[in-house]
């Protein structure tokens, strides 16, 4: 794995398995947005994948996407959230190329929060996407 400034291979649970250049685009949003990521998912392989309910094409399979919490997350502080997420979301928008296709999905439920962030492989032809869950 490649060396990052906000991430060590401990964090992942298959460092090797996960893009180069997804890694570098995650330490940049972090970077930018200045609020810590605590990783819950990364790389899945497709049994897990299954497992978990992903879609079979999820990017986590390709290691091109993370899932992660930040402090409001965890301490279910609405306000801190909220405005975490506008960082994150501010950070994605400013690091993102006008090349890059992103997926951005923001949950918050009553036993649920976190953040996941995706980064589609060169020559994907869709939008960027942001999906915002709340229940």
């Amino acid at each position: 794995m490649i060396e990052l400034k906000h991430f060590s291979p401990a964090e992942f649970h298959f460092p090797d398995e996960m893009d180069e250049e997804f890694l570098l685009f995650l330490d940049e949003v972090r970077e930018y947005a200045k609020v810590p990521f605590f990783l819950t998912s990364d790389y899945r392989t497709p049994e897990h994948n299954q497992q978990v309910g992903g879609h079979p094409r999820s990017l986590h399979v390709k290691g091109r996407a993370v899932d992660f919490v930040t402090p409001g997350c965890r301490a279910r502080d609405n306000q801190l959230y909220y405005e975490e997420l506008f960082k994150i979301t501010d950070a994605v928008m400013y690091i993102a190329t006008d090349n890059d296709k992103v997926q951005l999905e923001l949950v918050k439920g009553s036993s649920d929060y976190h953040v996941h962030l995706g980064l589609y492989p060169d020559g994907w032809l869709g939008p960027s996407k942001l999906i915002i869950h709340v229940d």
